[in-house]
């Protein structure tokens, strides 16, 4: 609703008020997330950089060959790396 009256009233809203724009890495992520979940052993998925450039971030427990084989190298161009990042638990 605030959004709708400061464009109504003809004011721009702040910079840090509007969300963040959405990176063609992070449109591919929100399409594959579901599908990468449900690979046994990922634990996470996220956007990151590989060798310069954004990617898809699989994150994992422990990294296996199966498990490595089951992630794919790229989704729509984007590239896809496996991390291992060791046990997860709530703090």
């Amino acid at each position: 609703m605030a959004a709708l009256l400061v464009l109504v009233l003809g004011t721009a809203a702040c910079a840090s008020d509007r969300p963040p724009e959405q990176s063609p890495a992070d449109a591919v992520k929100q399409r594959h997330e579901a599908e990468l979940m449900s690979i046994p052993g990922v634990v996470g998925v996220g956007v990151g950089k590989c060798d310069e450039q954004a990617c898809i971030k699989v994150l994992v427990e422990r990294e296996t060959p199966e498990l490595a084989a089951a992630v794919p190298a790229d989704l729509e161009g984007v590239p896809v790396e496996v991390e291992e990042i060791g046990q997860v638990s709530a703090q």
